[in-house]
């Protein structure tokens, strides 16, 4: 059997072989060391100075010491001054690489160069096997295939859509969660579905009426609605238009409540909309929301409900307010931005029988799915 598994995955690394993309790790921590163990493949350590080849399961240590890396492998400890690589050998080269106590699981070839005054760790990864990395980061734990397919498609969609995006600092897209969750390959007990997915849908991306990639946006739980792209965003993009979401409602982040207490509550609003008269100006801070609404108003003063997300960290926009005393009560439903496809939607929808591409026709409107 476990050859046969074997087998399996060279025959879908065959076909993974795409488009390289350059993903910066471990980019919301500063990074001063870090640690690499080359796994399986093979591996070699490239410097100015000449190439390495690495023994597998032999500990790499990368750091900075007086603006150079200091590398210290098999043995020896070296410094250089310009960029240093570990790169593969093979397709199926993978290794651990960890940083303070973060240890993941890549494939591909790493780079690291001393940039802003700190290390930065860029994996080039083929975008079909980054696909799966962000397939599993998302929803690993998920066993539907139709869901799994659609997060495959709306993840090869937005990697090829912001291509580039950080071409001045040297990588296209870093790892965490304002672009896409990449903390890993594919690698959990569902990897066999997550390939067999990214497998079905082999370069399948979301396009728009102009045959433009779409900004494939997505979220934990809408809530119960979606929301029009203007009303998270600056800009109005006719595909993200807010629908009616049955299919989120009761998922496991359907629901929350927050209590704060009424003085910082009201302080806030005052600080955004100027004077309010807790009697008059009810309807503005016992706020209600049947169906989703962007901002509250007064005068010429407005303020949008997303910031009042950001202010006070809450899971959601989607929330209505209840004045209990001392302190007032918010009600929300929702986990996240609430723009484009819910993942727990979208789970819901594969779970009744559902296919990835009526999902991704609900959640996204006037689209087609294409390859190039």
């Amino acid at each position: 059997m476990k050859r046969i598994l074997l087998l399996l995955a060279i025959g879908y690394v065959s076909f993974l072989q795409a488009e390289e993309l350059r993903v910066r790790l471990y980019s919301q921590q500063k990074t001063d060391v870090v640690m690499v163990l080359p796994d399986s493949g093979g591996y070699t350590l490239v410097m100015d100075e000449g190439r390495i080849p690495l023994d597998p399961d032999k500990l790499v240590t990368i750091s900075i010491k007086d603006d150079r890396i200091k590398i210290k492998a098999q043995g020896k400890e070296q410094f250089s001054r310009g960029i240093v690589r570990i790169e593969k050998n093979s397709p199926i080269s993978s290794f651990r690489i960890r940083v303070d106590e973060d240890e993941r699981i890549y494939d591909g070839t790493l780079e690291f160069r001393i940039q802003e005054g700190e290390l930065f760790v860029i994996n080039e990864v083929d975008l079909e096997r980054y696909v799966g990395g962000v397939v599993e980061s998302e929803a690993g734990h998920v066993r539907l295939p139709e869901f799994l397919k659609a997060q495959a498609v709306i993840a090869r969609t937005y990697a090829l859509k912001n291509l580039g995006k950080h071409r001045e600092k040297n990588y296209d897209l870093n790892d965490e969660v304002d672009a896409q969750a990449f903390h890993s390959i594919a690698y959990s007990a569902n990897n066999y579905l997550i390939w067999r997915a990214i497998y079905a849908t082999k370069g399948e991306v979301l396009v728009d009426e102009n045959e433009e990639l779409i900004i494939s946006a997505y979220h934990s739980n809408s809530g119960g609605q979606t929301m029009n792209s203007e009303d998270a965003w600056s800009s109005e993009v006719p595909y993200i238009r807010s629908t009616v979401d049955s299919f989120s409602v009761g998922m496991p982040h359907y629901d929350w409540e927050v209590a704060l207490t009424k003085e910082e509550w009201l302080n806030y609003l005052i600080s955004k909309l100027g004077p309010l008269d807790p009697e008059e100006d009810k309807s503005l801070w016992l706020i209600q929301q049947d169906v989703r609404i962007s901002e509250i108003t007064k005068f010429d003063r407005s303020l949008r409900l997303k910031d009042i997300r950001s202010h006070f960290k809450l899971p959601s926009s989607f929330f209505s307010v209840k004045d209990q005393g001392d302190h007032v009560i918010l009600t929300g439903t929702g986990f996240g931005h609430g723009v484009g496809l819910s993942q727990e939607g979208a789970m819901k929808m594969s779970e009744q029988g559902f296919s990835y591409r009526e999902i991704l026709f609900y959640y996204y409107t006037q689209i087609k799915i294409v390859t190039p």
